[in-house]
């Protein structure tokens, strides 16, 4: 039978880290898995408590810019889903993405207890003006972005 102190201690840990007063100091054992995924949930590990970080940033961040939906299926696999924090890699878009441990609604609860702005998350980040151009003498305009 588990010795229920540890049982709080871990909690206590899991708490600790989910609000940001201090990061998971225990042992998580990676070895059953690739370099490129222990690279993935190395970085995920850095996302501090209240922001968000898409899986492309991921990518990028380790050096497979390519990988963005490598990094997606190592999330959905990570083994500690709360001690490495895949709640807090979200889609380029802004939407949520899933979550392994409980799906979507669960990572927006999390988000959420962290101070993330869930609204803010899906708000369009500018908007381009759109403008006119004659593109040749005689012809039509044509609408084009402006940045």
């Amino acid at each position: 039978m588990p010795d229920p102190r540890l049982s709080e201690e871990m909690a206590t840990q899991v708490l600790d880290c989910l609000t940001g007063r201090q990061r998971f100091s225990g042992l998580i054992d990676l070895s059953h898995l690739t370099p490129f995924q222990r690279k993935v949930l190395q970085k995920v590990r850095t996302i501090p408590v209240g922001k968000v970080r898409s899986y492309r940033w991921v990518a990028k961040a380790i050096g497979t810019e390519g990988a963005v939906r490598a990094v997606g299926t190592t999330l959905a696999r990570n083994p500690v889903p709360l001690l490495i924090p895949c709640h807090r890699v979200i889609r380029s878009d802004g939407h949520l993405g899933e979550y392994s441990a409980g799906g979507p609604s669960v990572k927006a609860r999390l988000l959420a207890f962290e101070g993330v702005d869930l609204e803010d998350l899906i708000r369009p980040r500018s908007y381009r003006k759109i403008a006119t151009v004659r593109r040749r003498k005689g012809g039509a305009d044509w609408p084009v972005s402006v940045a």
